[in-house]
């Protein structure tokens, strides 16, 4: 009975002996020059353990020396390295290796190398530690733009239109007397109106256009008075220019005159063109607005080339606390129109709907990578 326990001892300490003992995957000497880099590749197989050792045979150390487990894992890094021993690493699922040496010293460096392997078990004795090029294919998707004609639209339209003449027209927008009360009166201090700009025709045979606006804001006798002085002022001018305008508002619009009579006594008004109806509630309500002309006079006006279509809003107040005032408010606005004679009555032209679409090319690009024998 003795004896075949020792033989059962002697056989299992024989394979734990097989199973944990190291094998030699490489011993080898390198040599690195100035900036050079030497890479070793190595497979394992699961379960195994890696031992790696390092020494240096010329030169004090070795810049750096790193182990990857592929394809992007470190596992291992010494800087400036001149002694490793035994150094282990257990391999969790089977795979590639790297051992990379860098130096990067003025002088050749020359170290040497151990690895050696321990398998988990006889299965993987003799694993080869070798390894291969594969060949994959990395698919890509290229985008890319294409038009395409998905149907056709007809439209009317005329040739041979010519210019016959071209006349600018005024229009009166606003012409009003305004009562704004004082500031303890009860009512409110402050009064707003909308401006409609002209509504402009389109034809065949004839287009609209609003040049300019201009505007002249008076208050009391004084601004009336002033204005009777520039009536009379375009009246003499009329007489040499023979200019079919009349008015010093229209004048102004058209770019005649630039300046106009202003009294030096008289109540003045604070005015603001608002741009939305949002911005004169808020002008009445004393809040934050948006203005795009303001100002304060007995008497103001000026001229507006920038904004010729839609609406607007003119906003008025009055900061004396006791005494109301009565402001005179004019607008006008000059219109450029140009008539035209058709020589060819009306065509229909097709069109093509083109619509850009999006769609990908596939491309396949092959690469290898390293991988094990096994």
């Amino acid at each position: 009975m003795k004896k075949i326990f020792v033989l059962i001892l002697i056989i299992t300490t024989h394979q734990l002996f097989s199973f944990e003992s190291s094998i030699l995957v490489t011993e080898s000497t390198i040599s690195l020059n100035r900036n050079q880099t030497e890479e070793l590749y190595f497979s394992f197989a699961k379960g195994d353990i890696i031992e790696f050792s390092f020494n240096m045979v010329k030169g004090k150390s070795l810049k750096n020396v790193e182990i990857f487990s592929l394809p992007n894992h470190k596992l291992f890094s010494e800087f400036k390295a001149k002694s490793i021993q035994k150094k282990q690493f257990h391999v969790n699922s089977k795979g590639l290796y790297l051992f990379r040496f860098k130096n990067t010293a003025l002088t050749k460096r020359v170290c040497k190398i151990i690895i050696k392997r321990t398998p988990k078990n006889e299965e993987t004795k003799n694993f080869n530690t070798n390894w291969k090029w594969k060949t994959v294919n990395d698919t890509i998707y290229t985008p890319y733009k294409f038009d395409s004609i998905i149907g056709y639209k007809t439209t009317d339209y005329t040739k041979n239109r010519k210019l016959i003449n071209t006349e600018t027209i005024e229009e009166v927008l606003i012409d009003k007397n305004q009562r704004i009360h004082s500031y303890y009166n009860g009512n409110s201090n402050k009064t707003y109106f909308k401006v409609s700009l002209p509504t402009l025709i389109t034809t065949p045979t004839k287009e609209e256009k609003t040049i300019a606006w201009a505007y002249w804001i008076g208050v009391g006798n004084e601004a009336q008075e002033a204005y009777k002085k520039d009536i009379k002022t375009i009246g003499d001018i009329a007489k040499e220019l023979s200019t079919k305008y009349k008015t010093p508002i229209t004048e102004l619009a058209i770019g005649s005159i630039t300046q106009l009579f202003i009294p030096k006594k008289g109540d003045d008004v604070s005015y603001n063109f608002l741009p939305t109806l949002k911005d004169a509630k808020l002008f009445k309500n004393g809040e934050l607005f948006e203005t795009f002309d303001s100002g304060k006079g007995i008497v103001a006006y000026g001229k507006n080339e920038d904004k010729t279509t839609g609406t607007f809003y003119l906003g008025l107040h009055n900061d004396n606390q006791i005494q109301e005032i009565d402001v005179s408010i004019k607008i006008v606005a000059i219109k450029k129109v140009e008539h035209f004679k058709i020589d060819k009555d009306f065509e229909i032209k097709k069109e093509a709907i083109i619509k850009t679409f999006t769609k990908q090319n596939l491309h396949i690009k092959k690469s290898k990578i390293r991988i094990p024998v096994e």
